[in-house]
This record gives structure tokens, C-alpha cells and sequence, in this order.
């Protein structure tokens, strides 16, 4: 269910409810135009409702995540900060030249 969706049920809805005029036997047109626009608004309501909460979650992560320490390279065990190297990088201190493979 999107906005487009509904929005395309609620204007096949009006179309039938005020502009067309044919009266088959076997259906009310504008009974099923006003239906219609029903449908297209429930739609258009629930699209709307899933966005909001999604958007509220998608927020709430964001807070809720630190990202001044990134948990790949620093991590805290018992009060103290525990580091360890990226993936694919050895562990440098500041000031140390990183290895180069060579003896």
C-alpha cells in the first residue's frame, strides 16, 4: 500500500460517484464510488501510519547509537576501554610505524 495506490483508489472512487451517470440494473455506481473513495482514505491512512512509525523507529536508532566510539575498534569491559584493530589493519599504538611484512 503506497500514497499512489490510495491516491489512484480515492480518484476512481470520485470519478464513479459524481461524473459518471450510467445506472446499470446490476450495480449502484455511486454506492460504489463512495466505497471506493472509503477504501482509498483507509489506505491512505494506514500508508501514512506505517510511515510515521517507521520514521519514529528509524529516529529512536539513530539517538540511541554512539557513534564517537565505534564498536569495531574500541569497546568498554568492566570500566576500561578495550582497543582493538579495525578488520584488515594491525593494531598501531600513536607514534608506531604500522608493520610492513618484511623482516
Amino acid at each position: 500500500m503506497t500514497i499512489g495506490a490510495s491516491l489512484f483508489v480515492i480518484a476512481i472512487g470520485a470519478i464513479l460517484a459524481f461524473a459518471v451517470r450510467a445506472e446499470p440494473d446490476w450495480l449502484d455506481v455511486q454506492t460504489a464510488g463512495q466505497v471506493l473513495i472509503f477504501i482509498g482514505l483507509v489506505m491512505l491512512g494506514i500508508t501514512l501510519f506505517m510511515w510515521a512509525r517507521r520514521r519514529r523507529r528509524l529516529a529512536m536508532q539513530a539517538d540511541s547509537d554512539d557513534s564517537t566510539v565505534p564498536p569495531a575498534v574500541d569497546r568498554i569491559v568492566d570500566g576500561q576501554v578495550e582497543r582493538r584493530p579495525p578488520t584488515g589493519r594491525p593494531h598501531t599504538e600513536p607514534g608506531q610505524r604500522p608493520p610492513t611484512g618484511r623482516s
